[in-house]
């Protein structure tokens, strides 16, 4: 969805964020062209192999991991609607982009490099003033930000 679809709850759009970081591909909501499907889901195991690669803990949302929408509404907390609530029907029909999550969640399991053990010292108030960034590595291969 390029646009917010809150008008269901009530606030005549008012609610919700106006900033949405997404795009639609063409056409608003579902469709049948098989190539904005398929771009969609590139686009969605993209964003997912961002977050499961980077350093932090992994924040999705119910439903990221087969494809849930809300229909686009972006301040849906107040709905108890069929439209809102987990549609167990997704699992099947997005059961690629399932598969691609849990093989992405047992990667980053798999793989103690991507789970920082400790802080950043960025994070604590002393080391606030030190950088921390890849540029601060003196060779290759040397721990960044410990």
């Amino acid at each position: 969805y390029n646009e917010k679809h809150n008008l269901e709850n009530g606030e005549s759009g008012r609610d919700g964020t106006e900033w949405n970081a997404s795009w639609n591909c063409g056409v608003e909501g579902e469709t049948d062209d098989p190539e904005i499907n398929a771009l969609r889901l590139r686009m969605q195991k993209n964003a997912l192999a961002l977050l499961f690669l980077s350093q932090g803990v992994p924040m999705v949302s119910m439903g990221d991991e087969c494809g849930r929408t809300q229909r686009g509404n972006n301040n849906a907390y107040c709905h108890d609607e069929p439209w809102n609530w987990f549609d167990w029907e997704l699992t099947q029909s997005n059961a690629d982009l399932l598969r691609y999550f849990r093989l992405l969640a047992a990667f980053r399991a798999a793989r103690p490099a991507l789970r920082r053990e400790t802080s950043s010292p960025a994070a604590t108030s002393s080391a606030a003033a030190t950088p921390t960034s890849a540029g601060t590595a003196s060779k290759p291969g040397s721990r960044i930000g410990r």
